[in-house]
């Protein structure tokens, strides 16, 4: 682990790996704490993937996006990719994070052999759909109201960020 401290910027786990790494039983590993525990050992930041429920970083659990799963296989390196690119174009973790777990959905609820089809506007418009479903919702139920109204704001942000970012890269 202490190699770790000088190679590495961003630690990225899934839940197995993270017990492993710190010796620990999976099913009573706590995802934040040991994100928190991870992250003191390298130099930089540690995320740990939760499958469908999402991950976990110091900060938060942030939830996975509700979609059909056609199969799991690759999600994790879809997730790490995302992640990687919006990181290299300066994005702050959060949106990262949010831009890595669209990748996710869009991969696994794709068909596999589909799969290399998907291209970074796939996943803006991918993300665009979930905005929009979220507005649907919102239209549904009055609970939890204000609350889904501040996420959809911060999502709508964060795209527009993104979308400029792409937009300067391309």
């Amino acid at each position: 682990m202490q190699e770790m401290k000088t190679r590495h910027e961003t630690l990225i786990v899934n839940r197995g790996e993270a017990a492993a790494l710190m010796g620990q039983d999976e099913e009573a590993l706590s995802p934040m704490g040991a994100a928190r525990t991870l992250q003191d050992r390298v130099a930089g930041t540690a995320i740990i993937t939760l499958g469908g429920q999402g991950c976990a970083s110091v900060d938060d659990i942030h939830p996975a996006h509700a979609v059909s799963v056609i199969s799991s296989h690759g999600a994790g390196d879809a997730f790490t990719g995302a992640l990687a690119t919006l990181r290299a174009q300066d994005a702050t973790l959060g949106e990262a994070i949010a831009f890595a777990q669209a990748a996710a959905a869009l991969h696994v609820s794709t068909p596999i052999d589909e799969r290399h089809l998907i291209l970074q506007e796939e996943l803006v418009a991918h993300v665009h759909d979930l905005v929009k479903r979220i507005d649907l919702v919102l239209s549904e139920s009055e609970r939890g109201r204000l609350s889904l109204e501040f996420a959809i704001r911060d999502i709508r942000a964060r795209l527009a960020r993104l979308e400029a970012s792409l937009a300067s890269a391309a």
